[in-house]
């Protein structure tokens, strides 16, 4: 029902997904390209119903669903009384990272967050990823909310979604994805 909510009736952000689409495969068919775009709108409504869950979902069910690897990687900086970082991007339901304080107790974690429009999702959203212990940083005050989380005394993961747009002033790197000349935001490195 999303699915077809998002793609035919509120036709979110079509012409935008469709161009993005056109320029990333120029070699396929109109009809190859229609197939990836209703594809898009699956996954979209997938991600959705995933990141809506997280404010239902039991510990149990979410590391059932959700494994982290290698988290004594982690645990052992932390001992060491080492801050770090994590960079990641939109792939995924990165949401459901919010989860990595269910597997260690040793450090604490936070993201930076670009507040939305709308007062309603941007609570929902804050609710959802901080449900497990992930604390949120308003992005215009990143530099005193990494303070403050510094100042608790217990190392810290700062996650950074690199692949967000940005800026064209902030940025210092480019590179060709999917056809089309991309930003990389480099910033989480100074803040590193």
């Amino acid at each position: 029902m999303l699915y077809f909510t998002l793609r035919y009736l509120i036709r979110y952000r079509l012409k935008v997904v469709r161009d993005n689409i056109a320029r990333s495969f120029p070699e396929k068919s109109e009809t190859e390209r229609a197939k990836i775009v209703d594809n898009f709108y699956r996954h979209l409504s997938r991600q959705i119903i995933e990141s809506l869950r997280l404010l239902f979902i039991s510990k149990e069910e979410i590391k059932r669903r959700f494994v982290f690897e290698n988290i004594e990687l982690l645990d052992h900086y932390a001992e060491q009384g080492r801050n770090m970082t994590a960079v990641i991007g939109h792939y995924g339901n990165w949401d459901w990272m919010a989860s990595v304080t269910l597997w260690s107790d040793k450090f604490n974690v936070a993201t930076l967050y670009k507040r939305t429009k709308s007062k309603i999702f941007n609570k929902l959203l804050l609710k959802i990823r901080g449900r497990f212990g992930v604390r949120s940083i308003n992005a215009k005050h990143t530099q005193r909310g990494l303070i403050a989380l510094n100042n608790e005394g217990k190392p810290n993961i700062v996650a950074f979604l690199a692949d967000h747009n940005t800026k064209r002033i902030n940025v210092h790197y480019w590179v060709d994805f999917l056809n089309q000349p991309t930003a990389m935001q480099s910033g989480w490195a100074t803040l590193a």
